[in-house]
């Protein structure tokens, strides 16, 4: 299968999927001038219409999704990566196709919406999808309908979940499987504790952070442990103070000093504080647990 264009500014790969889609890839090279091109296909038959077109411009932060142009023509801007998706002509025998990327809107404590591109019939009309939650080498059906988004409900505060959808057709055939998709639910809007997380001094490779534990419950707590969780691989706790501090793996705990560990009720709090690394992407932890209740954030 080959893709052919005739921009000498812009190169084109093609790769035809399992489903009898072709994705076509295009790089335009030029960093100042967008480019209109031509293309042509060895050996297939693109569906008429605007095919959907995936485009990473330069600087951009994220990935742009557009339908776009044809199968045979389109504008590249200046110096991007594009990839055009493209359905066969005709009926296409066999599973449906692999429902697309997904993407969660609408996060909250214990609920997410799951939302996906279609995916394309094979010799039978798609009847449902279905979405997956994966625990390891395990999975387990989190719901199934018609439509292309789902929302999730009754999920934990500040656990990380991986999906990935399924498409299965009226004759009970089952298409593979979406990419995944990783979110995580974030803290509760109220609780009977709160957490205030300040970076108070970053240089580049670490941080000192401050840590307000705030006790909203009317009742006083003697005695605390505080824990959280690295939101990346990438992060690592370097010590700590005002507690005693342990560290295993990804989890960070924080216990209170002997004999000054009471916050009193109605607002009663305390500081803690630690230095952190990191060698990539330092996302703040968001989601803090005081004596195994999750806390909203201060």
């Amino acid at each position: 299968m080959r893709a052919v264009t005739d921009d000498a500014l812009v190169t084109a790969h093609a790769a035809r999927r399992p489903n009898g889609d072709l994705a076509v890839l295009l790089l335009n090279k030029d960093p100042d001038n967008s480019h209109a091109v031509s293309l042509a296909y060895a050996g297939y038959a693109a569906a008429s219409g605007a095919p959907t077109v995936y485009s990473y411009l330069n600087g951009a932060s994220s990935v742009s999704t557009a339908q776009a142009g044809t199968a045979s023509s389109q504008t590249l801007p200046p110096y991007s990566l594009s990839v055009v998706l493209l359905h066969p002509a005709g009926a296409v025998a066999g599973p449906p196709g692999a429902p697309g990327q997904p993407s969660a809107a609408a996060v909250t404590d214990t609920s997410a919406t799951v939302s996906w591109p279609a995916a394309t019939a094979g010799s039978h009309a798609i009847a449902k999808y279905e979405v997956y939650r994966h625990i390891g080498a395990n999975s387990e059906q989190l719901g199934e309908g018609p439509q292309t988004s789902f929302t999730v409900r009754n999920l934990r505060s500040g656990t990380r979940y991986t999906v990935n959808v399924l498409a299965r057709d009226t004759a009970g055939a089952v298409s593979w499987a979406s990419p995944p998709l990783t979110f995580s639910t974030v803290a509760p809007a109220t609780s009977t504790c709160a957490v205030r997380f300040t970076n108070v001094n970053d240089w580049g490779s670490g941080y000192v952070a401050s840590v307000d534990i705030i006790n909203n419950s009317q009742n006083p707590i003697d005695g605390w442990t505080l824990t959280f969780t690295w939101p990346t691989g990438w992060q690592q706790f370097n010590g700590g103070w005002n507690g005693d501090w342990v560290a295993n793996g990804n989890t960070v705990t924080v216990t209170s000093p002997a004999g000054n560990g009471k916050l009193a009720g109605g607002g009663g709090s305390a500081n803690v504080g630690f230095v952190g690394g990191y060698n990539g992407p330092n996302i703040a932890p968001s989601v803090f647990t005081l004596n195994g209740t999750v806390c909203s954030a201060a």
